[in-house]
């Protein structure tokens, strides 16, 4: 689904009807603050991702990067229960825990369209 990420530094970024949004190759992208939707406490915001969610572009803020990595991604299982926004998770090469975003799944609980 990401189809490409930009510092934020070179990006830009406008407000349109009071919602924000990238100016990318003159079309604008809604831009979703990714700390606001997972109700976390904000930090500075490094990168943005573009993702192609069916036939729309839309663009996420996050803090960092940390690779391109081949994943295999588990299901969390039922102790769990049924967690929104969650796809699964996955055991990093070194060990670490990864939880993996579902991010259509985040927009439709934000009711936005797709």
């Amino acid at each position: 689904m990401v189809t490409e990420i930009i510092p934020a530094e070179t990006a830009e970024v406008k407000s349109l009807s009071g919602k924000s949004v990238l100016i990318l190759r003159n079309n604008a992208l809604p831009l979703i603050n990714i700390y606001e939707m997972l109700h976390i406490l904000p930090s500075k915001t490094g990168y943005i991702i573009v993702c192609l969610i069916g036939n729309q572009r839309v663009a996420f803020t996050v803090e960092d990067l940390f690779g391109d990595e081949e994943i295999v991604v588990k299901p969390l299982g039922k102790i769990f229960g049924d967690l929104h926004g969650i796809s699964g998770a996955t055991i990093t090469g070194d060990g670490k825990i990864v939880l993996i975003l579902d991010i259509v799944e985040l927009l439709k609980n934000k009711n936005f369209r797709v």
